[in-house]
Order: structure tokens, then C-alpha cells, then sequence
């Protein structure tokens, strides 16, 4: 599974109407969040003093894990997945 992270400055009812699109466009290219895509999101809410933190465990060591077995997160396991920019 591929992975995306989101950094927003912004709280998460605004990013998901600032997002939308962003998963509409994938869909049109084949791409389904929690079937072959994971966006993991991370919200400042204007607390832009929490954004090295949010920025450093998007790019932290589960980012860079293939074949994990781990389970539990918001699209279940995650697997063979990769960090991309």
C-alpha cells in the first residue's frame, strides 16, 4: 500500500473540506483511501509550534516499514507500504 502524509496547519473539520479534492482526483486515478492508498493526517489547529513534531512522525520509522503486521491504526494493518514524497 502506498502512503501519503498530510501536514495542515488547519483543525480537522477544515481539512476536510480543504481535502476533498485531493481524494476526489485520486479516486479518478484508481487510487481508494484504505484499499491500495493511506493518507495519514496530521492537524496543527494553528498551534504552529506543533508542526516538527506532526512533520516528524509522518516521516518517522513506521514510515519507512515494509511489511508491517502492525494492526490497529485507522486503515487496519498496514502492508508493504512505503514513505514517499
Amino acid at each position: 500500500m502506498y502512503r501519503i502524509g498530510v501536514l495542515s496547519t488547519t483543525g480537522a473539520e477544515q481539512g476536510n473540506l480543504i481535502w476533498a479534492d485531493l481524494r476526489g482526483h485520486l479516486r479518478e486515478y484508481g487510487w481508494a483511501e484504505g484499499k491500495n492508498l493511506v493518507i495519514d493526517w496530521r492537524y496543527a489547529e494553528a498551534k504552529y509550534e506543533r508542526l516538527p513534531d506532526l512533520a516528524a512522525e509522518l516521516v518517522g520509522p513506521r514510515a519507512g516499514r515494509r511489511g508491517s503486521s502492525e494492526g490497529g491504526g485507522r486503515f487496519g494493518p498496514y502492508t508493504n507500504h512505503r514513505g514517499l514524497c
